[in-house]
């Protein structure tokens, strides 16, 4: 098949919104209007009568591509794409997630693209029919992509609400546990190392962004360093803590377990917590990131030039209670199988990953 190829401003009309979150203030209605991180607020009007795409044009998150339905609106920092009838509307959707917006990016402190630019880029369109067709398999793969994710959520969700039947509350203690300090169930804390890492060097260095905000480590995004003779005193082993001790605000007390066991050392940003026997890793880690201690590191933490920080005195200060290590055990070897099963499943999201990267390609590349 011969297919032709248009450019972006040959298949849609862009559209603006000047609203912002503080014009939301105070009002309803049955409207939603979105933003970067879904919807913001609702409201008694709409900006757009037909289904539509919007991009984020300003700030975090640019580049990112949306499509929404009819009778809704957006926010002033994401623009409106508005097909024309010779384009299917999810067509036009993927083809738009196609391109690769940093090239078109400007501004260094606030990222901005512009319509002009990118509206530039040529894509294949095929005849309505088969631009439906490659639409709804697009579609499928990307439905089930999503259920996937949200089975993989699910599970950590499972760990939770686990703990919170087997252990309590943190800081309601309604399981009627022995409260102490964090600092009583610590045989060591030390700070990582300030020395600065490189993409080359001796030896892997674990930093603030090998931690989720979930608590699982990431090991896929590594630098190195030469540490000499100071490699022992920053070697982790593992069932060891890694607890992020400064970030922004929301990204103190990060809590994660480094469970290799290859030699990797830690950055200063890090502090390394050794537990007592009596204390899991699995536990502790679970406990702090629940949301009530997310909650709490954001109204205790300080914050310096921009960074919060909670030091290792004040790590220890924070209360924690002491199940019966026999109870710890039981939701260890739980939390064993879920995590079994979470392994499958983000397997699984790799494969529908890639096949939909292929279909990407097939559809929209050269």
């Amino acid at each position: 098949m011969n297919i032709i190829k248009k450019k972006i401003s040959d298949l849609c009309d862009k559209g603006a919104s000047s609203l912002a979150k503080k014009d939301l203030l105070g009002k309803s209605g049955p409207y939603p209007v979105y933003g970067a991180d879904g919807m913001v607020g609702s409201v008694d009007f709409f900006q757009q009568n037909k289904k539509y795409i919007a991009i984020i044009k300003d700030g975090a998150g640019v580049g990112r591509v949306y499509r929404f339905d009819e009778k809704t609106s957006i926010l002033g920092t994401m623009q409106y794409i508005l097909p024309k009838d010779s384009v299917d509307y999810s067509f036009l959707y993927y083809a738009l997630k196609s391109i690769y917006y940093s090239k078109y990016i400007k501004g260094a402190a606030i990222p901005h693209i512009y319509f002009k630019d990118y509206s530039c880029e040529e894509i294949p369109l095929p005849p309505m029919e088969e631009q439906k067709k490659i639409a709804a398999r697009l579609d499928a793969v990307s439905d089930l992509l999503a259920k996937q994710k949200q089975l993989l959520a699910e599970q950590d969700t499972l760990i939770q609400s686990l703990f919170y039947d087997m252990f309590g509350i943190p800081f309601k203690n309604d399981k009627n546990s022995q409260m102490i300090s964090i600092g009583d169930i610590v045989s060591d804390v030390q700070y990582g190392t300030s020395k600065k890492a490189d993409t080359s060097g001796s030896t892997p260095i674990l930093r603030m962004n090998n931690i989720k905000y979930s608590g699982e480590m990431d090991y896929s995004d590594l630098k190195f360093i030469d540490l000499g003779e100071e490699t022992n005193k920053y070697l982790l082993k593992k069932g060891d803590i890694l607890f992020n001790r400064t970030n922004s605000k929301e990204l103190v007390g990060k809590t994660g377990v480094y469970n290799l066991d290859s030699p990797m050392v830690f950055a200063g940003y890090l502090i390394r917590v050794r537990l007592k026997d009596n204390f899991l890793p699995i536990c502790f880690s679970v406990y702090m990131n629940t949301p009530y201690l997310k909650a709490f590191f954001l109204e205790k933490c300080k914050s310096i030039v921009g960074m919060a920080n909670i030091n290792a005195k004040e790590l220890q200060r924070i209360p924690i209670y002491l199940p019966p290590l026999e109870l710890q055990e039981k939701f260890a070897a739980i939390v064993e199988q879920i995590e079994a099963e979470k392994s499958k499943i983000k397997s699984a999201i790799t494969e529908t990953q890639t096949l939909f990267n292929a279909l990407m390609a097939e559809y929209f590349e050269e």
